[in-house]
């Protein structure tokens, strides 16, 4: 069993997720509801890799995707970055970032291997700038 953790920064509108050791898909969708559920950022930064999803299925993906629409009005027109470090989760991550083009989500996804190119398409400042004064979810 693995562990999701969030903090947020206000100042950039940003919520950073950090996911460690194996991760299920229904761990994902829960914390995703509980994060709709409070106070969303209009971007979101997922640093998975330290993650393992080798036991989400394509029909997970797949679920979850078509399942999203429903929850992103507070977020619309946000983006969101999966960062990976292994082939598996990047190729679960491109899957899950094509089957939300074709659900027409109106969030924008991307997926990375790297976090600065990630933290660079969501417009943000430096690292260390993300991290002042950000509040735990």
């Amino acid at each position: 069993m693995g562990s999701i953790d969030a903090i947020t920064d206000k100042a950039q509108n940003l919520t950073i997720v950090t996911g460690t050791g194996p991760l299920t898909a229904d761990e994902l969708i829960d914390w995703v509801q509980q994060y709709y559920a409070g106070e969303v950022t209009r971007f979101i930064l997922w640093d998975l890799t330290k993650a393992t999803l080798s036991a989400i299925s394509f029909e997970e993906v797949e679920a979850h995707a078509k399942s999203f629409n429903r929850l992103t009005g507070p977020r619309q027109g946000g983006r969101s970055a999966f960062v990976f470090d292994s082939d598996l989760e990047y190729g679960l991550g491109r899957m899950y970032q094509a089957l939300s083009e074709i659900e027409n989500v109106p969030i924008e996804f991307q997926t990375f291997r790297d976090i600065d190119e990630a933290r660079q398409w969501l417009g943000l400042d430096d690292a260390g700038t993300a991290l002042a004064g950000a509040d735990e979810a």
